[in-house]
C-alpha cells in the first residue's frame, strides 16, 4: 500500500470509507493524505538532489 500510486490509493480509500461510513465526507481526510504524500515525494526528491542537507 506504501507505493501505491496516489490516485488508486485515494479511490481505494474513498471506496472504501463511503461503504464503511456514507454519513461522512471522505475529502477533508483524502485531502491531507495527498498532501502527506506529495510531502514525502517532494522530501525524498529533496534528499536526492541535496545530500546531507535534510
Amino acid at each position: 500500500m506504501k507505493n501505491a500510486p496516489t490516485a488508486a490509493l485515494l479511490t481505494r480509500i474513498e471506496r472504501d470509507w463511503r461503504t464503511a461510513r456514507p454519513d461522512l465526507n471522505p475529502e477533508p481526510m483524502l485531502t491531507v493524505i495527498a498532501v502527506q504524500r506529495t510531502s514525502g515525494l517532494l522530501q525524498a526528491e529533496l534528499e536526492a538532489f541535496l545530500p546531507g542537507m535534510a
